[in-house]
């Protein structure tokens, strides 16, 4: 072997040595980095509860990322629409490679959740689509279900004796469920729905229904509906004479809603789980003073539930779990996570139950509901 040829070889070696650290530095920070994909309504008619959530999603990233950065969110844009939601799914499936995916709305969270399932990579959904993690171990969530908001809505107007009850409900799977879950308890209680129909999404008249509904005369309607659309409820109802008592859902309570609905929303009660803001534990209370000091306003349900999903995420995710596989089989053993939103354990089917309560609109805010303030 000449001279030459000893050198040439060597250099190649040190090549291939070179190359070979080159290759695990430059890999290192996507295996220890876990990349998680967030689908939110970020422009749009939805972009307040997009908005409400990306500012829980950030908080906790800040502070699961504190010592060392863990985690990475790639945020992308459903503007509300599942095509839209899907097609951001695939690519951050496909080609960022991301292990979770955090999904917003009742129809975009649907429509992902079996491309999810079949691609094996955790879903967290914020949705209340009843039987949603029923599609298949990949899909979580921490909000609750539509089904059973509706029955709490179906208790309260059989203890305060209503009898006659009309129904006007979103058609989509949320508004649905709630609706549905009405139905099952007041009815079996002895109630009547005297008027029972859903409104599609978009929709802006809703007078027709609305006239029915006074024919009907009810005693309570209930509005199964959210903060864009009810203001226009409330008010065509008023035009057309109808002052009966207005109970709503879960998804009302922005201030863009205040805004819109005006003197229009005052009175009016609705449902929805509950940001723990009295609870004992430490970690909450940090939470709720981050938030609030970050800004400044109180931490609202939607930034709740997400602040949860990351900090929950970021303890398996330390606890070692990189992969979708291992970050199922680690959430599955989650129990009593001290979450802002409620103390978090995820059943056999990965759904964590919520409890709802009753508040309305007081003087322009949205407080608590006490007997009586009808």
């Amino acid at each position: 072997m000449t001279k030459t040829t000893k050198i040439t070889i060597g250099i190649i070696i040190v090549i291939i040595v070179i190359g070979g650290i080159w290759y695990e530095i430059s890999k290192k920070p996507s295996e220890e980095v876990v990349k998680i994909g967030v689908i939110l309504p970020l422009t749009g008619k939805y972009i307040s509860y997009g908005e409400r959530t990306a500012k829980g999603i950030d908080l906790a990233v800040e502070e699961v990322n504190k010592d060392e950065e863990i985690i990475q969110i790639i945020y992308e844009n459903s503007e509300g629409d599942s095509t839209k939601g899907v097609t951001a799914a695939h690519r951050l499936i496909d080609v960022e490679r991301v292990p979770v995916l955090i999904t917003q709305l009742s129809g975009v969270s649907s429509a992902i959740a079996p491309i999810a399932q079949e691609k094996k990579v955790v879903l967290f959904g914020l949705t209340l689509t009843p039987g949603f993690t029923e599609i298949g171990d990949y899909i979580f969530r921490n909000r609750g279900d539509a089904v059973e908001e509706g029955k709490v809505i179906g208790e309260f107007a059989l203890n305060h004796e209503y009898k006659k009850v009309a129904v006007l409900y979103k058609n989509n799977p949320t508004g649905i469920g709630e609706a549905e879950g009405f139905k099952e308890v007041f009815e079996k209680g002895g109630g009547e729905i005297v008027f029972f129909e859903a409104y599609e999404k978009g929709e802006k008249d809703f007078r027709t229904a609305l006239l029915k509904i006074k024919e009907a005369n009810p005693e309570l309607i209930v509005a199964s509906s959210r903060d864009k659309e009810l203001p226009l409820i409330l008010k065509q109802a008023l035009e057309l004479g109808l002052n009966q008592q207005f109970f709503s859902t879960q998804g009302i309570d922005s201030e863009s809603f205040l805004e819109t609905a005006g003197s229009l929303a005052e009175g009016l009660i609705y449902t929805r789980a509950v940001v723990y803001e009295d609870s004992a534990e430490p970690a909450v209370q940090a939470a709720l003073k981050a938030y609030r000091e970050r800004y400044n306003e109180n931490m609202n349900l939607y930034a709740a539930d997400a602040y949860d999903v990351i900090k929950i995420l970021g303890q398996v995710i330390k606890n070692g779990a990189r992969t979708s596989e291992e970050i199922k089989n680690a959430l599955m053993l989650v129990k009593d996570f001290p979450g802002v939103s409620g103390p978090i354990t995820f059943n056999e089917v990965g759904d964590c139950p919520k409890e709802y309560k009753l508040f309305t609109v007081k003087n322009g805010e949205f407080v608590p509901y006490e007997e009586g303030s009808e």
